[in-house]
């Protein structure tokens, strides 16, 4: 709607102008650089619709809107208000303060507007005489980000709870429908329940068992596999690791953890009456792929292995990332301090071998890694640099050598879904800048919520059907 601000002064805003596309513009700066005031004058730009408004479907948005910036957004709201006090933005600058160039409509200046008692402003369109002037119409919510939790979601909240709605049930119907079209499952709404002092989520029910609104957590960060292998007639158990998503714990603290917990869910499922008789499979990518291999030197009984992008050893692996921000004579150093610890917390397993786990048994094991992984190196701490030292006859080997593709994320995403993660780690990294490496978890927490996950597992057809054809191969 708006092409152009062109800003004389207003506060700290001077001789600056600004472009903006027809879509996404970010605005970013510390504290006190008037982002918000800004918003403001963007937002003071516009006129809000009215239910004269031929174009607008659904008259009852516009009382949702307005409570929900009223309610939400207090510090700009009072901004569009005036100050109470006067309180000059533009000291000694006389005539227009700003002007701003619409999208499909004439350019407008804007001017303080002086109350007859002179002791508060509030900034106006300066129409031309004989015109017909008018600011566009045009919706605006402001969202800041310590409120981007859903105004819905706010439970305990009196100011929040008059304009809180029901999700509609044709909505929910929708919802449903496209979990079943994912997933294949049929869900089912329930009551809300209550998550701390402030949130709340639908629960929901489905029409397979074991298959309901708490089972939703590691899961979600492999969708896309997780339905191709559910598709092809497998069942798929995942779980969070200590510290990770809903699991106890503050941290994992070491590599071994992992271990210790996938060693304590295989004995889960040997427990179970309906499990332990079907044939078990471990996948696992990066910490997970070295966790799926290491387990094996455990006696479970497992049909297979598939481990993607894992390291051969927690001590491999941290010598390799320690050398790339260090001198390789201060990681030599350093490297028995480390493992000292590890092995107080851990005990005498606390650098176990996935080589070991492979060798230690003659089950299938497909080992996947990219060329050029940057995360974890192909000829370094990786599982597939020591495939000389590897007994099991079982052993297969896939090298992802695609442009693009041979990277850590890349070997299982497409381009698309590789360049999805890529902008949202470059994302991420910018959030730890702004917070110091020191981000809030509600924050964290927030931000990973938002991912497009069915984008984030775009999955490659080739590295889907070399697994798929593997558990087939395999299978019982």
């Amino acid at each position: 709607m708006i092409r152009n601000i062109n800003i004389i002064q207003y506060r700290k805003l001077k001789d600056v102008a600004l472009t903006f596309t027809k879509n996404i513009t970010a605005i970013s700066g510390t504290n006190g650089t008037c982002k918000t005031s800004l918003l403001h004058l963007l937002g003071n730009a516009l006129q809000a619709p009215t239910s004269n408004c031929d174009w607008i479907n659904d008259k009852k948005c516009l009382p949702i809107i307005r409570a929900v910036n009223d309610v939400t957004n207090p510090k700009v709201e009072s901004l569009t208000r005036g100050d109470q006090t006067y309180n000059d933005p533009a000291h000694g600058v006389k005539g227009p303060l700003f002007s701003v160039d619409y999208y499909g409509a004439d350019t407008l200046s804007f001017r303080r507007h002086n109350s007859k008692q002179a002791t508060r402003y509030a900034v106006k369109p300066k129409y031309q005489p004989g015109t017909t002037d008018t600011l566009p119409f045009c919706p605006v919510i402001y969202l800041g980000l310590s409120r981007l939790v859903p105004f819905g979601e706010f439970q305990n909240d009196e100011a929040l709870s008059s304009i809180k709605k029901n999700l509609p049930q044709q909505y929910q119907n929708e919802i449903a429908a496209l979990y079943k079209g994912f997933t294949n499952y049929d869900i089912s709404f329930n009551a809300t329940k209550q998550m701390g002092d402030i949130k709340v989520r639908s629960e929901f029910t489905s029409n397979i068992e074991g298959i309901d609104s708490n089972t939703i957590s590691a899961g979600e960060d492999n969708l896309s596999m997780v339905k191709y292998m559910l598709d092809d007639g497998y069942q798929v158990f995942t779980f969070d690791y200590t510290g990770v998503y809903e699991s106890e714990g503050a941290s994992s603290v070491g590599f071994y953890q992992a271990v210790k917990d996938l060693n304590a869910v295989l004995g889960y499922i040997e427990a179970s009456a309906s499990l332990k008789n079907l044939p078990v499979f471990l996948y696992g990518h990066s910490w997970g792929g070295y966790t799926a291999a290491a387990v094996l030197n455990f006696k479970h009984n497992i049909a297979g292995v598939i481990t993607i992008s894992g390291f051969s050893s927690p001590m491999a692996i941290t010598k390799e990332a320690a050398g790339r921000i260090i001198p390789t004579l201060l990681v030599d150093l350093l490297l028995p301090f480390a493992a000292l610890y590890q092995r107080i917390v851990f005990g005498k397993n606390y650098n176990l071998s996935a080589i070991d786990g492979i060798n230690s048994c003659d089950v299938p094991v497909l080992v996947m890694h990219g060329k050029e992984d940057e995360v974890i190196s192909y000829e370094g701490s990786s599982i597939i640099a020591q495939r000389s030292h590897i007994t099991n006859p079982n052993v297969e080997y896939y090298t992802e050598t695609r442009p693009g593709k041979s990277n850590h994320m890349g070997i299982f995403f497409t381009k698309g879904g590789t360049a999805y993660y890529l902008a949202k780690k470059e994302e991420l990294k910018m959030l730890h800048d702004l917070y110091y490496n020191r981000v809030p978890e509600k924050v964290l927490s927030k931000w990973f919520a938002r991912l497009d996950k069915k984008q984030a597992n775009d999955m490659d057809p080739l590295f889907v059907k070399t697994v798929l054809d593997f558990l087939d191969k395999n299978c019982k």
